[in-house]
């Protein structure tokens, strides 16, 4: 059964009429307390990257983190996930 986690990735697509005036919009997990993001967020992640996703332990591995992922507010970055084949 898909858990609502696998769906995060869609929520630019599925909720583009309440993110049309954000550059920006992303996910994390239930359990993470935020504070001043401009203290951690440089603005070069923001300008250089359409997706950026923080690592904890395993920066080997390429996927979305669940535990912090930001992406560019766009058609092409929110339709990115069309592309991906089913598990």
């Amino acid at each position: 059964r898909p858990q609502v986690a696998e769906y995060k990735p869609t929520f630019g697509e599925v909720f583009s009429a309440w993110l049309q005036n954000y550059t920006h919009w992303g996910y994390t997990d239930l359990d993470v307390i935020y504070g001043a993001l401009p203290r951690f967020v440089q603005r070069s992640e923001l300008t250089d990257f359409d997706l950026f996703s923080y690592s904890f332990g395993d920066a080997e591995a390429v996927y979305l983190r669940g535990q912090w992922t930001v992406h560019r507010n766009g058609p092409t970055v929110n339709g990115f996930w069309g592309g991906c084949a089913p598990p």
